[in-house]
């Protein structure tokens, strides 16, 4: 009983979560109509169970035509849930692979700006560069010091310009790097939670790029949906064998202990305690039933009746003596 119990509550788990998959898949399908969907879906999966159950218990009933309906709609709803199911999946996957995605767009993008950045500053120094190469030629001869001063005086204004675009790119890198490194966290992050997907790729394919790991996904899903709803559909077939198997050994042990009753007891002819006792028949009734059966044992001779004796005159005289002493007796 407890194996039984386990069974069915292994089948009933394992539908319902292959259900939940394939109802959620069907409403992402068809966003248009989800209540819809989600309840088309339910109904099939539920039909899907009581069809199995059905197929099982009646099969050697069912003639040829309907057992191939029968298995028809069972497979058909099977592709139906498997289906959901890789919708469910992929739809989940898609999700994982576009969080890695915006999150290397990002980062790219951040890199390109700090590359920028950088590039304004080398920029700046050149130009910095440029306006040192006079005053140096300049500071080369001692008489022209003077003139070198004075062309860098000149220069002040475009000098502190080229110092403050440096110094503001410069920090605009400081804050690019900071929000690269928060980026960097939440893509590693990603990248774990994708690792395993990226480790059957590179096992499969032999590289990690995005399109390898869809593919990887796609295989990994097709697995999963080739041994979830059958094996609902299995242990639902095992559960009714077990039902049917415990049925058949309760018969067995009801039999056994049957047999295994006296011969003068039987428990058909044991009436319920609650029932009137039968009524006796009168006694005349019996008495009578007796009289009409017939009988083997043998009666005595009936005696001959013996004919009255006559009366005589001594008893006459008698009799009369009798009467005289009565009446006297009542008189006295």
């Amino acid at each position: 009983m407890v194996f039984l119990i386990l069974l069915l509550l292994s089948a009933l788990f394992i539908s319902g979560v292959a259900a939940f998959f394939a109802v959620t898949g069907l409403m992402a399908t068809f966003p248009g109509a989800m209540l819809g969907a989600a309840l088309m879906g339910l109904s099939m999966e539920i039909g899907k169970l009581m069809s199995v159950s059905f197929t099982y218990r009646f099969w050697d009933k069912l003639n040829f035509f309907v057992r191939s309906i029968m298995v028809v709609f069972i497979f058909v709803l099977s592709m139906i849930t498997s289906i959901g199911i890789f919708g469910y999946l992929s739809r989940a996957n898609v999700e994982g692979i576009q969080g890695l995605d915006v999150g290397t767009d990002q980062i790219a993008i951040v890199d390109t700006r700090i590359a920028n950045e950088q590039q304004n500053i080398v920029m700046q120094q050149t130009h910095l560069a440029s306006l040192d190469a006079p005053i140096n030629l300049l500071l080369a001869d001692t008489s022209q010091t003077e003139r070198a001063i004075q062309l860098r005086y000149r220069q002040r204004v475009e000098r502190a310009a080229v110092a403050a675009s440096i110094d503001s790119s410069s920090k605009r890198i400081a804050t690019l790097q900071e929000d690269r490194a928060t980026l960097n966290i939440g893509q590693q992050q990603v990248e774990a939670d994708v690792g395993p997907i990226k480790y059957l790729s590179q096992l499969i394919f032999g590289s990690e790029t995005i399109d390898t790991l869809q593919k990887a996904v796609r295989v990994l899903i097709l697995l999963l949906i080739s041994v979830f709803d059958p094996l609902a559909i299995a242990l639902v077939f095992a559960a009714n064998m077990q039902i049917n198997e415990n049925r058949k050994n309760k018969l067995v042990k009801e039999q056994a202990k049957a047999d295994a009753t006296p011969k003068s007891w039987d428990p058909a002819t044991v009436e319920p305690e609650t029932a009137e006792p039968p009524k006796k028949a009168p006694k005349k009734r019996k008495k009578a039933k007796r009289a009409l059966l017939p009988t083997n044992r043998a009666e005595p001779p009936l005696k001959p009746t013996e004919p009255p004796l006559e009366p005589t005159v001594a008893d006459a005289a008698e009799e009369e003596r009798w009467v005289h002493f009565k009446k006297g007796k009542d008189t006295g």
